[in-house]
């Protein structure tokens, strides 16, 4: 389990923390995260992978400190991450690029073909193995992004804004995805959609202006906006409670 402790992260010139003494745990099943640009979502997310070093707290890993070696050996071992911007040689093919991060992810050779279909066809893309980067839409590229990390069918994945630049139907594809995913592996999922937190149900983590400000489930956040899991409009509600009763506790 990914546990945080009292984890802040500074960077040089800014004028706030990224991140403010978080103590959190990532939960089995899906937890959507949200909050307003500058938030401090992808840096969280950074520091969950080990991407990134806190300034100050620890983070662990099935009780192995990120900090070192070995913490962050095993934690990629059982990792799927889709950072902010996903990047890879435009003029490789879908299919080697996928080959190449299953090598990179360890997978056995012998695997590595049947993985590649498989996640190429669980976005959607089955039929685009030969097809090179650079001739893909905004949004298929993206979809290629969710593909890499499932690959090896991690325990562990990280998505930061997986939706973004999908349609509507692309979107429902790779949501109900993760939900599929979520019924064996611990999935954090970033967000700028409510309605999207409301479709993916589980978990929701309410960050602000680098602070955790509300942990608990979609039905406890609707609950604080007067309404069920299943509205929208409850869960904006919800988040306005949160975030006023904050400033009130000053």
């Amino acid at each position: 389990m990914l546990r945080l402790d009292g984890v802040s992260r500074r960077y040089i010139g800014a004028e706030r923390a990224a991140l403010d003494s978080v103590s959190w745990q990532l939960r089995p099943g899906v937890t959507g995260l949200v909050g307003s640009n500058g938030a401090g979502k992808s840096t969280l997310m950074r520091i969950l992978t080990g991407s990134d070093a806190p300034s100050e707290g620890t983070v662990e890993w099935a009780g192995l400190d990120l900090a070192s070696a070995s913490g962050r050996t095993a934690l990629h071992r059982e990792l799927g991450y889709l950072p902010q911007e996903f990047t890879v040689d435009r003029g490789a093919r879908c299919g080697d690029v996928l080959a190449y991060i299953a090598w990179l992810k360890e997978i056995p050779r012998a695997d590595s073909a049947g993985e590649v279909d498989r996640v190429l066809g669980a976005v959607g893309l089955a039929d685009r193995r030969r097809t090179r980067v650079s001739s893909l839409s905004g949004g298929m590229r993206q979809r290629l992004g969710v593909a890499q990390a499932l690959l090896g069918r991690p325990t562990v994945l990280v998505l930061d804004e997986p939706t973004a630049g999908l349609d509507p139907r692309q979107r429902r594809i790779v949501r109900d995805l993760l939900v599929q995913e979520a019924r064996r592996a611990s999935v954090l999922v970033s967000t700028h959609l409510i309605e999207e937190v409301a479709a993916l149900g589980g978990q929701v983590a309410l960050l602000d202006e680098g602070r955790l400000r509300f942990t608990g489930s979609v039905a406890e956040l609707a609950g604080r906006g007067g309404g069920t899991a299943d509205s929208v409009g409850a869960l904006e509600q919800g988040i306005w409670a949160v975030l006023d009763e904050t400033e009130v506790d000053g």
